[in-house]
Formats: C-alpha cells, sequence, structure tokens
C-alpha cells in the first residue's frame, strides 16, 4: 500500500506541529477536547470599505474533515500522544471578520472523566 501527502499539507501541518511544541511542554494524558476554527481569506465579494465585515460562514469547497485531519496528525505526540485520545470534537469554517486574518484558532484541554 502507497499513501501519498501534497507537500503544502506536510508543510501546513510542520508549522502546526512548531507552533504547538511552544504551548505543550509534554502530551495530554486521557481523554481530550479539540475545538478548531478555520478562518478563510475573505473573497473580493464579501470585502466592504464602509460598513463592518463579521464572520461569515464558509460552504464552499474547502472539506472540513480534510483540514481536521491535518491538525489531528500535526497534534500527535506533542498536544497528545495519540488523535485516538480525541473525545470531542467542535469545529467552524468561516470567512475571517475584518479586523482578521486567515488562520486556525486551536484550543485543546483534558476532558476530566467522571467517577462513579
Amino acid at each position: 500500500m502507497f499513501t501519498y501527502t501534497p507537500k503544502t499539507t506536510v508543510s501546513y501541518e510542520n508549522l502546526v506541529k512548531t507552533i504547538a511544541m511552544k504551548h505543550f511542554k509534554k502530551p495530554l494524558e486521557g481523554p481530550v477536547k479539540l475545538s478548531i476554527t478555520f478562518l478563510i481569506p475573505r473573497p473580493k465579494y464579501l470585502i466592504w470599505k464602509t460598513k463592518p465585515m463579521p464572520r461569515v460562514l464558509h460552504d464552499k469547497h474547502l472539506d472540513l474533515s480534510n483540514m481536521l485531519k491535518s491538525i489531528e496528525d500535526a497534534l500527535n505526540g506533542i498536544a497528545y500522544r495519540d488523535d485516538g485520545q480525541i473525545a470531542r470534537i467542535y469545529m467552524e469554517k468561516e470567512y475571517h471578520a475584518g479586523d482578521e486574518g486567515p488562520q486556525a484558532i486551536i484550543e485543546i484541554e483534558s476532558i476530566e472523566t467522571e467517577k462513579t
């Protein structure tokens, strides 16, 4: 079996890894919650000079599940031991607001397990 990861995906994953290593001294243990907001560049038809430009939901060609996979893979061994630990995922894909730029906002936290 042969798998291929495009160079742009490898570069993006490496960028996410580099940033994550600055925030995690060691991987989290146990179940984790992953929250991601992908802010996509605004197209010209959504750029206004005289009125506010709030975030707008993005429903075009970018596949949210593929975007998630890149983040999950990049954080393996850094934010958590394995992406199998992810028990909750919250995601959004929006065009960025007028005072923002394209980015991925990622939050990772341990989920306290309930003891009965």
